[in-house]
């Protein structure tokens, strides 16, 4: 069975008209509860994105944004003893934009890519496992950023930004709300790009796309058999799409 007999007739590509933009126009941040921005000049990350906010694309071309994305980012050490660029990665089924598992002695590639917003985090709520888990706690941050127009995405798989310098905080109640919607997308999320990656695998009839997800299946210590991925998707679907309207403008795309 294939990923498009499956999930049915994929609908087209959201097209958009000539000088409509991708996405909401950013806006300056607000300094009571978003990062400290010294410059309003918007900064496109170019690749960085699936071109589709929370969700997977094909599995090669996923591991794929991840490792070049950080390639843009990181400044490996010449005496380097942790697998380079790709032993510096986060790969996850929940947090889906490049963000980097650094190591004493890393280094930033410059002071235009420091700004990428994903190297920063909130002061007063620094990650704690015991609280949340990491997956949540990105998903939490992603939330403030797109909410308060610091970070978004466009189709073109670009992550648009004003950049973030430096040490910030998040209002305490505001976060409060970007961690219980984090917590309940995460599962949703989770199921349906395993779903995804499976059923691109499964369609691209590519040994090389289902070698990859089965190493990411194996990396995550997934278990289930593919049927029940791909159901357990097909399920998960309308209650991501509840989360995801809440706070992303580009239209909700779960099996295209």
């Amino acid at each position: 069975m294939s990923y498009k007999d499956f999930f049915g007739e994929n609908r087209p590509t959201p097209s958009k008209k000539r000088d409509e933009p991708n996405v909401t126009p950013l806006s300056p941040p607000k300094f009571d509860t978003t990062p400290v921005v010294e410059k309003y000049d918007v900064m496109a990350f170019q690749g960085f994105s699936s071109g589709r906010p929370l969700l997977l694309e094909k599995p090669t071309k996923y591991v794929d944004r991840i490792v070049n994305s950080m390639k843009q980012i990181i400044a490996i050490p010449e005496n380097d003893q942790h697998g380079g660029v790709e032993g510096r990665v986060y790969l996850s089924p929940i947090f889906t934009l490049p963000v980097a598992l650094l190591h004493e002695g890393d280094k930033i590639g410059n002071e235009t890519v420091n700004r990428y917003p994903y190297l920063h985090f909130p002061s007063n709520h620094v990650w704690d496992a015991d609280e949340i888990s990491l997956d949540e706690y990105l998903l939490a941050i992603e939330y403030m950023f797109v909410i308060h127009d610091v970070a978004q995405e466009d189709t073109a798989g670009n992550l648009l930004t004003y950049g973030v310098d430096g040490d910030y905080t998040m209002d305490d109640d505001a976060w409060k709300t970007a961690c219980e919607w984090s917590r309940e997308i995460s599962k949703p999320l989770s199921d349906l790009n395993r779903g995804r990656l499976l059923g691109f695998a499964i369609n691209s009839q590519s040994e090389r796309e289902v070698d990859t997800v089965a190493n990411l299946f194996d990396l995550w210590g997934e278990e289930r058999e593919p049927q029940q991925i791909l159901s357990d998707a097909q399920n998960a679907a309308g209650d991501v799409e509840d989360l995801y309207d809440m706070v992303f403008s580009i239209p909700f795309e779960p099996f295209h």
